[in-house]
């Protein structure tokens, strides 16, 4: 058989490493309409390997069975099979055409097998050959074609398979082609595809077919939509996932246990074949919420999965790292009662109200200067027992209050919540709530007037003589007061049930505003006389009277526009008022809906019926029910003695009862000092000692400071130290 031969070099064959995995199927077609274009525009040429050096059989066999795929050429009677031989053999300075080639590859014969004549021996090697036209296609890219007998031994144990009985006696192992064609022409090489194209003048029994090596190979980038997100926050991530080897992939998975949904496969199969092609990237997401209290990072691993001919490709994993960010802030409100009259004791009811407005859940401790137990909150909507972010806790707790005097009182109590996030880090807030209790309480009109209702006979005799005998402007009314039975002609006819309940006498003008105001201003006195009867505990006829219907004539009321005018201030006394009635009343002129008589009318009105409208002509309108008379010192400050000796100060932690405590340090001069500092803030006074952790000339050293707080921010004061040195210091909050 005539063979083509090239320039031979010297070749070592060697084996590398056996397989790396299974061969890919080979497909075939047959006919050249069907199995590609037209042989002249194939572009990449063969390499017809052809070489007789002598081979190294003492190589390692490959355990796999070769694969037997049959391609039917043009004549019915003549079919091609293709053994898969050997995988990943490492070849060395192989020749050819003109060149020399070295790597790795995988090898597949390509044996023919003419019908006629007797099995294997055919009797006339020219016309029982192969003929025809087709197409066989491998896995991986071809890298040369060997046609020399040499190289075509079925057990050659380089690159054959000793193990597996080939089909034997072919006489026309190799090429042979007629006179008049090129080998270029015969056997055409592109990418992954061998054409053999055969006429009645070229014989083809056994070729090998050398292919790159078959590398399955999977890799998968994980990414976050974000470098960092919030606790409560959705985190996305996105798997890439490409196929970095040099054969399609089958069963793609993609799973990641850190996740909440997903991963899900969004796109990437362009052809919608189930199969990872080398030139697909294939996309998946998932999703994961930030659980609340995380610390971060948040980190999670993807990991990828495929199939090559039913051998497993992978596992590969890519890590994702999100930090989760904290900024912890809460916010406290508190709510009680409004102002109130006398009671011997009084349940207040507070409302406190606890909200996250930072970023990060916080563990909440909520502590009352007055109120030990405040109970469980409502508002925590997930039951975890932290206070999310957005999330609002109500605590409602109630408190008796003890009221002793017979003048008006103050309850303040103060609440500071302090917040914890994850990373230890505190954030505090304070709230405060004035309770206005007055220890006595004004009657009505309608109170005095049902007299009976609530005195005796001689009790009443005793309050009212004692508001006429000091009112001389209704000692005109003295003797039907004292009678019990008429009103002077002025007022009309009536008893004093009549003049403070029933309806006016037909009177118009200054006579009528006088009337009404007569009315309210009786009210008063006897509620005035009714307190100093209380106080001073001289009731007549066994009156033991009490707070529940007085007036303390002392007491500020608080005015503004025509009754501060009236009344010469802003701020003036009960008795201030009712002796400017008494001085002055006798020179007003006013009509019944207008003038002095109608402003004072209105002033006594509130007054008396202070129950009702909150005392507000007792209350300061400067007055805030929620202030905190006490500074919240929690924080970082600089403190300075003498204007020029700076520390640094942090006060870590202080009670609702005013107590504090922190740390600080005095860096400079060398050596550094550290020490504790405890205090008290009450009001706008504050008290601190410091005690230093190293000694200060061989002896314990401490520093004690007493000052006032200017603003929340600011404070300053005198200091004396352990070696009685004095000092006057600032501590400014940084």
């Amino acid at each position: 058989m005539k063979k083509f031969l090239f320039p031979i070099l010297a070749v070592v064959l060697a084996l590398s490493l056996g397989t790396t995995g299974a061969f890919a199927a080979v497909s075939s077609t047959q006919d050249g309409d069907v199995c590609g274009p037209d042989i002249s525009s194939y572009t990449t040429r063969v390499y017809i390997i052809d070489n007789s050096a002598s081979k190294i059989d003492a190589n390692p066999v490959i355990a796999t069975a070769p694969t037997n795929v049959t391609l039917h050429m043009y004549e019915s009677d003549t079919e091609t099979r293709v053994f898969n031989e050997k995988q990943n053999v490492l070849v060395t300075g192989l020749a050819y055409d003109g060149s020399t080639y070295t790597g790795n590859v995988d090898s597949h014969l390509i044996h023919q097998e003419p019908t006629m004549g007797e099995p294997g021996i055919p009797t006339n090697p020219i016309t029982d050959a192969m003929r025809g036209r087709g197409c066989i296609s491998f896995a991986t890219n071809i890298i040369g074609v060997i046609t020399s007998d040499s190289l075509l031994d079925a057990s050659d144990s380089v690159l054959g398979l000793s193990t597996t009985t080939y089909p034997a006696g072919q006489v026309n192992r190799g090429l042979e082609m007629g006179s008049d064609r090129r080998y270029q022409d015969i056997i055409l090489v592109d990418g992954n595809t061998i054409r053999i194209d055969l006429q009645s003048a070229e014989v083809m029994d056994q070729i090998r077919v050398l292919t790159e090596p078959v590398d399955p190979d999977i890799a998968v980038e994980k990414t976050a939509d974000s470098t960092s997100a919030l606790e409560g926050g959705t985190i996305t991530y996105t798997y890439t996932v490409t196929n970095t080897g040099n054969v399609p992939l089958s069963n793609v998975t993609v799973t990641d246990p850190d996740v909440d949904t997903g991963p899900t496969y969004g796109s990437g199969d362009t052809n919608t074949d189930g199969v990872l092609d080398l030139t697909e990237t294939w996309v998946y997401t998932a999703e994961y919420t930030v659980p609340w209290f995380t610390a971060g990072p948040v980190e999670n691993t993807g990991t990828a999965n495929a199939d090559y001919d039913s051998a497993p490709v992978g596992p590969v994993t890519d890590d994702e790292s999100v930090d989760i960010l904290h900024n912890p802030a809460v916010e406290l409100t508190k709510v009680g009662p409004d102002p109130i009259g006398y009671f011997e004791t009084v349940d207040a009811l507070y409302t406190y109200t606890v909200e996250n407005t930072g970023d990060c859940s916080l563990d909440v401790t909520l502590t009352d200067s007055m109120i030990a137990e405040l109970g469980d909150p409502a508002g925590d909507a997930n039951t975890n027992e932290l206070l999310d972010p957005d999330e609002i806790w109500t605590y409602t707790v109630g408190e008796e209050l003890i009221c002793e005097g017979d003048t008006m009182t103050i309850f303040t109590n103060t609440a500071i919540v302090v917040g914890e996030d994850v990373l230890e880090t505190q954030v505090w807030d304070m709230a405060c709530w004035n309770v206005v209790v007055f220890q006595w309480q004004p009657r009505t009109i309608g109170y005095w007037g049902n007299w009976d209702n609530h005195y005796s006979q001689d009790e009443w005799d005793s309050i009212r003589l004692e508001a006429i005998e000091n009112s001389p402007n209704i000692e005109a009314l003295a003797a039907a007061l004292t009678n019990g039975e008429l009103w002077n002609d002025w007022y009309g006819e009536g008893t004093v049930h009549d003049f403070l309940l029933g309806p006016p006498p037909k009177l118009n003008g200054t006579a009528k505003a006088e009337f009404l105001m007569e009315k309210q201003f009786l009210a008063a006195w006897l509620n005035v006389k009714a307190y100093e009867d209380w106080v001073n505990d001289s009731f007549i006829s066994g009156f033991t009277g009490s707070g529940d219907a007085a007036m303390d004539l002392n007491a500020t009321v608080y005015l503004s526009g025509d009754a501060a005018t009236l009344f010469g201030g802003e701020e003036v006394t009960v008795m201030d008022i009712l002796t400017t009635i008494e001085d002055n009343k006798g020179t007003w002129y006013d009509s019944e809906l207008s003038g002095n008589f109608k402003t004072a009318q209105e002033v006594l009105d509130r007054m008396n019926n202070a129950e009702d409208n909150n005392y507000e002509a007792f209350m300061d309108p400067d007055f805030d029910p929620d202030e905190c008379s006490t500074c919240l010192l929690v924080g970082d400050w600089a403190l300075v003695y003498n204007d020029t000796i700076n520390h640094s100060m942090s006060i870590t932690t202080q009670n609702p009862d005013g107590t504090f405590s922190g740390t600080g340090a005095y860096a400079t001069p060398p050596p550094p000092y550290t020490w504790d500092v405890t205090g008290t803030v009450t009001d706008s006074t504050v008290s601190m000692t410091i005690d230093y952790d190293q000694q200060v000339g061989g002896e314990d050293y401490s520093v004690s400071l007493t000052g006032t707080m200017s603003d929340c921010d600011t404070m300053n004061g005198t200091a004396t130290d352990s070696k009685a040195n004095s000092y006057t210091w600032t501590a400014t909050r940084t």
